[in-house]
């Protein structure tokens, strides 16, 4: 008997969500539901698609990879290829989750954390590189020229980066445990005074 009225309320409380959601959708524009709907139906058809081909030509697909897993293994070349994409990715804030999980699968756990390590090096030095000599002073002049607060926070966070290598440091090193689009992190200390040195050392060790 006590608990009637709290699920009552609880039920009460799921209905007006439901109907906010509704009032919302109802206000869009029709272009705006338009575009919803179609993202929907886009959704379901490629999840569909998926499973469809996966039934079909699952095994087809399965025993290809590991084909291409021992030819990729035989070429020498398919190392500096998966270098030059994966740091492609990483300068483009591209996912290249795929490409770690893909060296992994080709050559093993030990020989595949080692060439991955590799591989961030390569790939964080080239976008630090990117960051400070193409893009640094325009984006100093964009935060010098703006007032409101977010470009005050990053002229505050980019100074104390820059301030102390050591500051900078800890930042790169909780920067790694943050999810964030891919290679932010590496464009952000590129963007301070930070060392080329410093900031690789530190990253590698996040990393």
């Amino acid at each position: 008997g006590d608990d009637a009225e709290p699920v009552a309320q609880r039920g009460a409380g799921g209905g007006t969500e439901g109907a906010v959601g509704e009032r919302q959708f109802a206000e869009l524009s029709p272009e705006q539901r338009h575009r919803r709907t179609c993202v929907l139906i886009l959704g379901v058809l490629l999840a569909f698609t998926s499973v469809v081909i996966g039934a079909k030509f699952g095994n087809s697909i399965f025993h290809a990879i590991i084909d291409a897993k021992d030819y990729l293994r035989e070429q020498p070349l398919s190392l500096l290829v998966y270098f030059a994409c994966f740091t492609f990715a990483a300068v483009f804030f591209m996912p290249y989750s795929p490409f770690c999980i893909a060296i992994g699968f080709i050559f093993g756990l030990s020989i595949g954390i080692a060439i991955e390590m590799c591989n961030i090096l390569i790939s964080s030095s080239v976008t630090f590189l990117v960051g400070r000599y193409l893009f640094k002073e325009k984006v100093e002049a964009i935060l010098f020229e703006s007032s409101n607060k977010t470009a005050q926070i990053w002229k505050s966070l980019l100074k104390y980066m820059g301030r102390d290598w050591r500051e900078s440091a800890k930042i790169q090193l909780l920067l790694c445990f943050i999810p964030m689009p891919y290679g932010m992190n590496r464009y952000l200390v590129s963007l301070t005074n930070v060392p080329f040195l410093p900031y690789s050392g530190w990253f590698m060790i996040g990393m």
